[in-house]
């Protein structure tokens, strides 16, 4: 999840002129594992808004727990 992370802002900074237009409100990426949709908080940081819990199935495949 780190590397997702860490990996997600790094394609946001270099694809934006500024770190405010690289958290864009409606941008959302999605990975394998994780989602991300950046949201600001009043009188702190980022959050991440977007995830899902995933599963394995019989066949050794992820499925999206709903």
């Amino acid at each position: 999840r780190g590397f997702d992370l860490a990996y997600d802002v790094l394609l946001r900074l270099a694809s934006a002129e500024t770190l405010f237009d690289a958290v864009d409100k409606d941008a959302e990426t999605e990975y394998v594992e994780n989602r991300f949709r950046y949201d600001k908080k009043m009188f702190s940081g980022y959050t991440n808004q977007a995830f899902y819990i995933l599963k394995y199935n019989e066949d050794l495949q992820f499925d999206v727990v709903k």
